[in-house]
């Protein structure tokens, strides 16, 4: 068994020498062919032209057969005695002189009756054999003359029984014994569904016949040792890969052994035909189309054809359906006057489809496929012995041992060389699969090195939001019970002393309750808003809003706030700025940063608003909220964009839930903008806001 030898890197060959793939192919060669020639050579004084007699022919030896016109009752009832009678008569005519019948049956399952008169001029007791020449036809009778004066009867033959006590101990042969300085005149009935023998050979000694039956016997088994170890690779590598050109590998294989195997009729030794209505030529040429529809196939993943080149692989398509097809003409086997010439036109499809496979595999390899030389490497001694079957066979005995070694040579060398390439092109694609593979594990090692350190920043994250989320949960949970609790305690005393306050108290205890309730609904809708934005991010999307527009909006529910304090809340934003933004989200933004001003600017102070395009020039408004309050101390200005500070009391003891700023910063982050501030303290704030800017058409 040959397996593919693994290529070694690029940097540990040596320049200018083949690779260990090609050095295995050439010592697989070279081991089957000089096997071979050392087998022929200490056998090739076993052939038959150099041991055996060509019956007829032969000095000593005549053959006659009986004519079918010459038994008036017809030949199928003609028995031993009738035979032997009619030759008394002078019935048998001479085997190979005019009118001599031809091998090809005119009509099915005919036989015939031949006469083999041996003289042994010896003075010694001679024991021959005479031989069909490896032919197994249906069924052969030898009657030799019997002691007691009847005849002995010894059969071979496809259809019958090697278990039946009167068959032949040798391979589709008869022992021929003479008695010294005397002839012997036997009889032999052949039957056989499309031809009959027209010549034999005749081995004056056994022993050579028996030698030359052991070198066959030796043929084969080596044959078909080496065809078992090729299907089970086949097997093996199909069972391990699951891949289409290895299942047609496999099933070509199992097919070219079977087909062998009824071809060399080794089978009549260990069993009957099964079948005597269909003959084994038919099943035969059953099967030869099948191994052409496999070849096909097996070419066509081969090399590449389905997804590499379109057009030859049509061509290999229409081949199989031709091999399909083709099948529906196996009837013409049946027909034994037909089948002569059927079985040439078929040898030339069989060349046709070969020659074609070997053609495309050469555009292949032009066209760069790799694997198609060795393609061509494989079925090029099956190639050559092919030409040499169909020219240089004769059909009879001479040069036939040659022929048949020659053939199942090739065949050898072609399953060895098939094997090879299989085993190459799964060696590259593993070469092609681990490099794809090294590439892909250092892409996701990679890619897992991304997706750790990703997670590792969102866990930060996610850390720095809980924690951030509970100081504003802690924070808001201070100040909504400040103002709940103030609500609680005016609304108590209201309810229980109402009577004794006069219109002033009540008017001074209802805007206490107003700013309570002011307080609590910006503190939830800030609460809302914040909760919002962090929850859609960038997915809120915006729209086009005016800034001058938000912010008149704006000044209006905060117009009394800073009415109260005596403050004066200019809007210098100029008309037609128009940012992508949410339109909730910006008067959010524009609600706290005025809430703020207002918050920390003593009475009668001043709150600007101001916007325009940043003079970045990167396509963004800047709106900035500037007021005259107390300032924000360094220390203090370096956390509030970063997280929830407790809010610090107004000029008027005004509250707050400390989210204001940072929820700011979140909107503004969300739209695609940021923010700023600018303090100093005793002097002002300057907050600024960046936002997407919209050109107006």
């Amino acid at each position: 068994m040959f397996l593919p030898v693994p290529h070694p890197p690029a940097s540990f060959r040596s320049p200018g020498y083949p690779s260990p793939a090609w050095w295995l192919v050439v010592l697989a060669v070279a081991a089957i062919l000089g096997g071979s020639a050392a087998f022929y050579r200490g056998t090739h004084g076993l052939v038959p032209e150099k041991k055996a007699l060509l019956v007829p022919g032969a000095p000593g030896i005549e053959a006659f057969w009986l004519p079918e016109n010459a038994a008036p009752e017809g030949y199928p009832a003609l028995t031993i005695g009738r035979v032997a009678e009619l030759d008394r008569l002078g019935a048998f005519v001479p085997l190979g002189g005019p009118g001599s019948p031809r091998e090809q049956n005119r009509r099915i399952n005919e036989e015939r009756w031949y006469r083999i008169t041996i003289d042994n001029r010896a003075g010694a007791r001679s024991d021959g054999v005479l031989d069909l020449i490896l032919r197994s036809y249906d069924r052969s009778v030898f009657y030799t003359p019997a002691p007691d004066g009847g005849w002995q009867e010894r059969i071979c033959g496809a259809s019958t029984s090697p278990r039946d006590p009167r068959q032949t101990e040798r391979w589709m042969a008869f022992d021929v014994e003479l008695p010294a300085g005397q002839s012997l005149t036997a009889y032999l009935h052949v039957r056989d569904y499309n031809r009959l023998p027209s010549r034999f050979l005749y081995w004056p000694n056994r022993e050579d016949f028996i030698d030359r039956e052991l070198l066959t016997y030796g043929q084969y088994i080596a044959w078909f040792s080496l065809w078992g170890g090729m299907l089970a690779v086949a097997v093996f590598f199909y069972a391990m890969l699951r891949q289409d050109n290895q299942f047609h590998y496999a099933i070509f294989v199992g097919l070219t052994g079977l087909l062998t195997w009824l071809s060399s009729t080794l089978g009549s030794l260990l069993y009957e035909w099964p079948v005597p209505s269909v003959p084994p030529e038919t099943v035969m040429s059953i099967m030869g189309c099948l191994i052409m529809h496999r070849l096909c196939l097996f070419a066509r993943y081969f090399l590449e054809t389905p997804g590499k080149d379109r057009r030859l692989d049509r061509r290999l398509r229409r081949l199989q359906a031709v091999a399909l097809w083709w099948l529906l003409t196996v009837v013409a086997s049946f027909w034994p006057s037909v089948s002569l010439a059927y079985l040439q036109v078929y040898t030339v499809l069989v060349v046709f489809f070969l020659g074609t496979v070997l053609w495309t595999g050469v555009l292949r390899w032009r066209a760069g496929c790799l694997q198609a030389r060795y393609l061509l490497l494989a079925f090029a001694p099956y190639g050559m012995v092919s030409v040499v079957w169909m020219f240089l066979a004769t059909g009879d005995a001479t040069g036939y041992d040659e022929t048949r070694m020659l053939l199942l040579l090739g065949t050898a060398l072609h399953l060895v060389l098939l094997t090879l390439a299989t085993a190459f092109r799964q060696r590259a694609l593993l070469d092609e699969n681990l490099r794809m593979q090294s590439s892909y594990t250092a892409s996701l090692e990679k890619e897992v090195e991304e997706r750790t350190r990703e997670l590792q920043q969102l866990s930060g994250n996610l850390a720095n939001m809980v924690g951030e989320r509970n100081r504003i949960l802690a924070v808001i949970g201070h100040d909504l019970r400040g103002p709940a609790s103030s609500l609680q305690s005016l609304t108590r005393i209201l309810a229980d002393n109402a009577e004794s306050f006069s219109r002033e108290e009540l008017a001074g205890m209802a805007n206490e309750i107003a700013r309570a309730c002011l307080l609590q609904t910006e503190l939830l809708n800030n609460l809302l808003l914040w909760s919002t934005s962090r929850m859609e991010g960038d997915a809120a999307g915006g729209q086009r809003v005016d800034v001058r527009e938000a912010m008149a909006d704006v000044s209006r529910l905060l117009e009394w706030a800073g009415g109260a304090k005596g403050l004066s809340i200019v809007n210098g934003v100029p008309a037609g700025l128009v940012v992508q933004a949410h339109p909730q989200h910006l008067q959010a933004i524009l609600r706290n940063l005025l809430v703020n001003a207002i918050k920390f600017t003593p009475p009668g102070g001043t709150v600007i608003v101001t916007a325009g395009h940043s003079l970045r020039g990167d396509g963004m408004i800047e709106i900035r909220v500037r007021d005259t309050g107390v300032g924000i101390a360094p220390e203090r200005l370096a956390l509030l964009l970063k997280a929830a500070v407790k809010s610090m009391p107004g000029t008027n003891a005004e509250r707050g839930a400390g989210i204001g700023l940072t929820l700011c910063s979140d909107l503004a982050r969300v739209a695609g903008g940021d923010i700023r501030i600018e303090s100093t303290p005793g002097v002002g704030t300057t907050v600024a806001v960046r936002l997407p800017s919209v050109t107006e058409k």
